[in-house]
């Protein structure tokens, strides 16, 4: 089964679009540079054989992208890492959306996010299928957007969004204003972009979103977000869930507590299935059905999606509905086996890279420079227009 309602013609969030420009300008975050470590020269080489830094082939999809942790890809046949922008496209981000931070903070938020497709593709059958009052929904651990640019592209109405990081935040905070002011997108438009700990418990009460929402948000039905996999990862599960890393899981568990949602919906890793032989999986389900919910664990993989790339991922979807109904939605999202993307789908036709000649090293001097903010060419060429 296709995914259907996977319009590429259209810009709306209605129907889901990347947004790739037919002749593509210099593009946001188009830049890189040919590293010194030994681990990636070697990779280029070909003689180094970890699949975290291997290079990518044209005709096939993508290594999992998990950026920042010690994943490095080589372009298929320049010698080089990709760029951010590359790497984006990998992860189905539109080409407007823009990243901020360091180098390496860029890579990590592309690589902790959810490929957009695939969020689209999992709330599109979750709200096809859940009897729901309205789309109203809250965003946890939201990070640089990828699932909600995918849920809202479903049909969600975010009206809050909560994430930690500094760099997330400030990148949230543009793309929202780059729809608001060219009309290219409405991602985001009615978001409220909160920054907030969620191993704080105030930080995840109703009064708390709220407040910081700067109104009311009456009737939450659907809350999405994945914690970071350390929270289960790290500490084992007798000091696990209450150890700090953990306390972002209960952070999650307080807001559903908080605004009792009709539905959820949690990502993760799919080694959250065997963490401690299961244990940390089984509590956690343990816990949602506890606040009344009917769960389904299921993997689904995102080249499935239409996502060049080989990309697992866990999702454990709750609702108060019955298990006929996430019977329903676990058939559709199993179903849907998208034409299978390559690499060559989605960077090949892009503009060279701007590469630094300096020592053949990154060349921070211009990363930081007021060209790399300066959006008009990238992303309003044609509506002569530059966000300062």
């Amino acid at each position: 089964m296709q995914l259907e309602g996977f319009n590429k013609k259209s810009i709306r969030r209605s129907n889901f679009k990347t947004l790739e420009f037919e002749k593509s300008p210099v593009l946001l975050n188009h830049h890189t540079f040919t590293p010194k470590s030994e681990r990636i020269k070697n990779a280029i080489a070909g003689e180094y054989t970890q699949k975290s830094f291997k290079r990518l082939h044209w005709d096939r999809p993508s290594y999992t992208a998990c950026y920042g942790n010690n994943e490095v890809h080589i372009h298929p046949d320049q010698n080089r890492r990709l760029t951010v922008r590359e790497a984006a496209k990998i992860q189905h981000f539109p080409d407007y959306w823009t990243f901020l931070g360091s180098l390496s903070s860029e890579f990590k938020q592309i690589g902790n996010a959810v490929p957009t497709s695939l969020g689209y593709g999992v709330i599109k059958s979750v709200l096809e299928h859940v009897s729901i009052e309205n789309k109203d929904a809250i965003s946890l651990f939201t990070g640089i957007g990828g699932l909600d640019i995918g849920a809202e592209s479903a049909g969600l109405n975010i009206r809050a969004a909560l994430e930690i990081d500094a760099n997330c935040i400030r990148g949230l905070k543009l793309n929202k204003e780059i729809g608001l002011r060219t009309k290219l997108h409405d991602f985001l438009s009615r978001t409220e972009i909160i920054q907030a700990d969620l191993s704080k418990k105030e930080n995840t009460t109703k009064e708390f979103i709220e407040l910081n929402s700067r109104k009311r948000l009456n009737k939450i039905e659907v809350v999405i977000g994945g914690p970071p996999c350390q929270a289960f990862s790290a500490a084992g599960l007798r000091s696990g869930l209450n150890d700090e890393r953990g306390k972002l899981y209960l952070g999650y568990l307080n807001v559903l507590k908080a605004f009792t949602p009709h539905t959820f919906v949690f990502e993760n890793v799919i080694g959250l299935q065997n963490i401690e032989g299961g244990k940390i999986l089984d509590k956690i389900k343990k816990d949602f059905l506890r606040l009344g919910y009917n769960i389904r664990v299921i993997q689904l993989n995102s080249v499935n999606f239409g996502v060049a790339q080989f990309r697992n991922r866990v999702f454990v979807i709750g609702t108060f509905d019955d298990s006929f109904t996430l019977n329903n939605i676990e058939r559709k999202l199993l179903s849907i086996k998208t034409q299978e993307r390559v690499v060559s789908d989605i960077i090949r036709g892009l503009p060279p890279a701007r590469i630094s000649p300096k020592n053949h090293d990154y060349d921070v001097s211009y990363y930081n420079t007021k060209e790399k903010w300066d959006l008009g060419e990238a992303v309003f060429l044609k509506h002569q227009l530059v966000l300062r």
